[in-house]
């Protein structure tokens, strides 16, 4: 496993994350369309991405800090199956 990070995402990076944040938060702050999930991304500023991927490049963890009204905000998202198997543990400190 590896740690990606980057500024912004590609579209396939975009799908995976958006099926991690429902995954995390399928009822509360779930989004239906990915369009939708998109547009919050896009609300974000100076955001930076960490992507835990595997040897196979697949994206098993997904993390970002950004800056939301004057504020620095976080959020994590992982697959729940790793997360239970305790192989991926990924944060940071702002």
């Amino acid at each position: 496993m590896k740690i990606i990070q980057t500024t912004s995402l590609t579209l396939d990076q975009k799908q995976s994350a958006f099926e991690l944040w429902n995954s995390e938060y399928p009822e509360k702050i779930g989004y239906p369309e990915l369009s939708e999930f998109e547009n919050y991304l896009d609300g974000l500023s100076n955001e930076e991405h960490y992507l835990v991927v595997d040897d196979q490049n697949q994206i098993l963890g997904w993390a970002f800090a950004f800056f939301r009204e004057e504020e620095i905000g976080s959020e994590l998202s992982s697959i729940q199956k790793y997360r239970e198997k305790d192989l991926v543990y990924f944060c940071w400190m702002n």
